[in-house]
Parts: structure tokens; C-alpha cells; sequence
């Protein structure tokens, strides 16, 4: 059993046009106060065009992670501390079901950083180097 708190969070966690993103997924995982933001956003609808953007040189979905910092009474993404990405962050094409893809790849994440917290927060690393 996990000492770990998963928190599923309604908003976009990181991508300056995550407003536009049909897909977003955003989990917070704590632990003696200490956290990780996982952040998935997809599908960016183009305001013009109506049609779907990719959001970034070939990808269409994106997960990343971040160190978590206070934001008044939220943990938000501190886009300046990026995590190593997961093994698989990226997906490259609209399909019928890429939406349930996202949600494997955010799942996928999450378990990753579960399973690695101490090494990849911070605090462990500044306290054993």
C-alpha cells in the first residue's frame, strides 16, 4: 500500500493553449508534502479553423510532469522543474479511439511516478547526492 495521495483535478496542468485542448487530464500525487503534477492535454481545436492543431512538431497529445508548488490554496505545475518524461508521452495521430489512448498513456504516467516518487521529487535527490 502506497503512502502516496492521487488527487484527479478538472483543468489543464501545463500548455499555454490548453484552453483550446478537447482532451485534458491533470492528477496530483502527494506525499509528506511533497508533489508531482501529471499533466495530459490533446485534440487542440484551431479557433479559426475549427479543425484539429497538433501541439507540438508532430504530436496531437502530450504528457509531462512537473514538481508541484503552492499556488495560494492550489498545487499547481511549476513549468520551471519538468520531470524526464514517462517512456511513452507522445501520441501522433487523431484516430477513432485516441482519446482512450490519452487516457492509457496518463494512467501509464501516473503509475511511473508512483512507483518512482522519492527518486524523482526532488527532496530526496538534494538530500542523497
Amino acid at each position: 500500500m502506497t503512502d502516496i495521495i492521487r488527487v484527479e483535478r478538472g483543468w489543464p496542468g501545463h500548455y499555454c493553449r490548453a484552453i483550446d485542448c478537447l482532451f485534458r487530464r491533470n492528477t496530483l500525487l502527494s506525499k509528506d508534502n511533497r508533489h508531482i503534477v501529471i499533466s495530459t492535454v490533446g485534440k487542440c481545436r484551431n479557433r479559426e479553423t475549427n479543425k484539429i492543431d497538433n501541439i507540438g512538431l508532430t504530436r496531437y497529445y502530450e504528457t509531462m510532469a512537473f514538481i508541484g508548488k503552492s499556488n495560494g490554496s492550489y498545487i499547481d505545475a511549476d513549468i520551471h522543474r519538468e520531470l524526464e518524461t514517462p517512456p511513452i508521452w507522445t501520441i501522433d495521430a487523431i484516430e477513432e479511439y485516441s482519446d482512450s489512448d490519452a487516457d492509457e498513456m496518463h494512467e501509464a504516467a501516473v503509475d511511473y511516478y508512483i512507483n518512482l516518487f522519492d527518486i524523482y521529487h526532488p527532496s530526496y535527490r538534494y538530500n542523497h547526492e
